[in-house]
């Protein structure tokens, strides 16, 4: 008898272990399968994006200048003036009208262009309130990061149409060719390329983050190649025309890369050692150029201008947009740090 309820016992309990170990194996599987697909979420990406488009809609806009299309956004609003930001080249002539997404549209006045930038500003009167765009950071971008575009290709049928665009790089140095003033300008451009098919209207359309967040403006495309101006290089020289200060963009015509977006191997390459954080290091540099003929070279780390630490984007426009006349260059030379200085004047 003691042995028959001996095993009786045993077999109710290895019963309930097996519910048990049941419960958790296919508790677990349904668990993973929730968290992998689950209406718009694929491992952790969202694929609905309709509530940063919708928040970020009314701040686009549709500009029609001599009968061409181009898109824009709103970059400020200050009492009864608004600002919006477009490209240089999409405004021609002096008749500009803005369309809003509820339909009404405006006359508008173009208050500056920075061809160089290749950056319209124009102002207009609204008799209602729009909300202006959230600035994020393009230094946070990665390779393989999707952004998005609301913009109005073809027409005005179109009108905010969205977009998505795949980040290739976040510090692209391009050759950028502009007639201006009756010659041919060719200088260096930092941008953002993409990997999209983006047409013509989509000039001048805001680039965003899955916040929502303004990374740059979409400025020109090449095939399946997209470029769009960082928003960091945006605000200054959208600020300085809202404040009619005169702009000029030191160009040093050289390529680089941000020591602190370069990985170990690529320091080690370039014998800079691996503590280092900080620093811009020159891949190229054109002879013709000014930071040439002052001294700077190919295989260089800028590790500061006048005092300023280089860390990123951000603090080397902060030198090239200063207007100054005088630069002091600390660089390390094959591990040999010296100053370099140069002058605009000479």
């Amino acid at each position: 008898m003691n042995n028959n309820r001996i095993w009786k016992f045993l077999t109710i309990i290895l019963f309930c272990w097996s519910l048990i170990l049941s419960f958790i194996v296919f508790g677990s599987h349904n668990n993973v399968s929730t968290m992998s697909v689950d209406e718009y979420h694929v491992s952790g990406f969202s694929t609905d994006l309709s509530e940063v488009v919708d928040e970020c809609r009314s701040a686009v806009v549709t500009i029609v200048s001599n009968n061409e299309l181009s898109s824009g956004f709103v970059y400020r609003q200050d009492g009864n003036k608004t600002y919006i930001v477009s490209t240089a080249h999409g405004i021609k002539g002096s008749e500009v009208n803005i369309y809003f997404d509820n339909d009404i549209y405006v006359a508008a006045d173009v208050i500056g262009q920075d061809v160089f930038g290749d950056v319209s500003l124009l102002c207009c009167e609204l008799p209602f309130k729009v909300s202006s765009l959230k600035s994020g950071s393009s230094s946070l971008l990665k390779a393989g990061e999707f952004t998005l575009c609301i913009g109005s290709p073809l027409s005005l049928d179109y009108a905010n149409s969205v977009a998505l665009a795949m980040v290739s790089s976040n510090e692209r140095t391009i050759e950028n060719r502009i007639t201006y003033d009756g010659r041919l300008h060719v200088y260096y451009e930092d941008v953002i390329q993409l990997s999209s098919q983006l047409l013509e209207g989509y000039s001048g359309s805001p680039l965003l983050n899955m916040k929502g967040e303004l990374l740059g403006m979409i400025t020109m495309a090449d095939d399946e190649i997209v470029f769009a101006l960082t928003v960091e290089e945006l605000e200054y020289i959208v600020d300085a025309l809202i404040n009619n200060v005169e702009l000029n963009k030191l160009q040093l015509d050289l390529k680089g890369v941000f020591v602190s977006s370069m990985l170990n191997y690529e320091k080690t390459y370039h014998d800079i050692s691996l503590d280092q954080l900080s620093g811009y290091y020159i891949k190229s540099i054109k002879n013709s150029s000014l930071a040439y003929s002052w001294g700077l070279r190919s295989g260089d780390l800028i590790l500061s201008i006048n005092g300023v630490t280089i860390t990123d984007f951000k603090s080397l426009l902060g030198i090239l947009y200063s207007n100054g006349s005088s630069y002091n260059f600390e660089i390390s030379r094959h591990g040999e740090v010296m100053s370099i200085l140069g002058s605009i004047d000479d």
